[in-house]
């Protein structure tokens, strides 16, 4: 079975390259970034869990802190521009902006995504460079599209039925969660 075929979508040259592109991004950031969802995966391999324990460890940090990808296609394309407007004036968490370790730029994990939005896709990376406009005018905050911001987008163009894109993260950072099970046991 391919991704494609597991997730239900159309198997395309496009697709295969997108979901591509994407799985290197998450493979990279589960490997190399201190995030919440491998750090998990890894204590609970030091504590002696069995590994489906530790995936749903890691599975488990996943929300309004850390990857809420729903949460964060939900506020691209759902949420009308008032209500994005209001929550960001009132300081609200926006899904899938910021990163606690690249404060100045997109995480590098998911430039290439970036790059592959703006050939491919520009009307959909215009969507989070307008939000990340709006963001700085009326938060006053300088704060780049985050994994689950373009997690969500790849949904998107992909035609993924909202609240099954945990899948992409899921079957992209398993084999990374993996090998960090067996390391750290």
């Amino acid at each position: 079975m391919t991704l494609c075929e597991w997730l239900g979508i159309e198997e395309t040259e496009e697709s295969e390259s997108l979901l591509e592109a994407l799985a290197v991004a998450h493979r990279t950031a589960a490997s190399v970034n201190q995030n919440a969802s491998s750090m998990a995966v890894r204590l609970a391999s030091l504590c002696g869990v069995p590994f489906e324990s530790a995936v749903a460890s890691g599975l488990l940090t996943f929300g309004a802190k850390h990857a809420p990808i729903a949460d964060a296609r939900r506020f691209i394309y759902q949420t009308p521009p008032s209500r994005q407007d209001e929550q960001i004036e009132r300081g609200d968490k926006i899904p899938g902006w910021g990163n606690s370790f690249f404060k100045d730029s997109i995480d590098p994990a998911f430039q290439e995504i970036e790059r592959y939005l703006q050939n491919y896709h520009p009307s959909h990376l215009g969507i989070l460079d307008a939000i990340g406009q709006k963001i700085l005018e009326r938060g006053g905050k300088k704060l780049y599209p985050n994994a689950a911001a373009f997690t969500a987008v790849t949904a998107d163009i992909l035609g993924i039925v909202p609240g099954v894109e945990v899948l992409l993260v899921l079957g992209f950072r398993l084999p990374v969660w993996a090998a960090q099970y067996v390391s750290a046991a």
